[in-house]
């Protein structure tokens, strides 16, 4: 319903006594910037975990690890393979990657399962 409102209030076609009632509300008038900070936020974590990586540390855990930033770059990064493999990484945040985290894809190596059954 805000969408409509604020898409009337720019074309003037707002009632008046729905202007007001609004205008309680602090910045309601304003156009969504979402979409504008989660790229904002993507381009952040992106530099985060390069210099996680350039500290010399290990691809960031998204699960088993007590410390909270490892744990946001690793969602983070988390999501990115998932959204990828799914085919719902653009193809320009898919380039940032592969240039500015080489191996993002792979990760950690796993540790047993079929690799230590593999060697025999």
């Amino acid at each position: 319903m805000l969408h409509r409102r604020r898409k009337e209030a720019a074309q003037g076609t707002l009632s008046p006594t729905y202007a007001r009632a609004l205008d309680v509300i602090p910045g309601w008038r304003e156009q969504s910037t979402k979409r504008a900070d989660d790229e904002t936020r993507w381009k952040q974590r992106l530099k985060e975990v390069q210099k996680y990586r350039a500290a010399g540390n290990d691809w960031p855990r998204h699960n088993k690890t007590d410390d909270r930033a490892e744990r946001v770059l690793g969602v983070w990064l988390h999501t990115q393979r998932i959204n990828d493999r799914a085919g719902k990484l653009g193809p320009v945040k898919k380039n940032q990657l592969d240039e500015g985290l080489p191996g993002w894809r792979q990760g950690r190596p796993r540790r047993g399962g079929l690799a230590q059954a593999d060697r025999g």
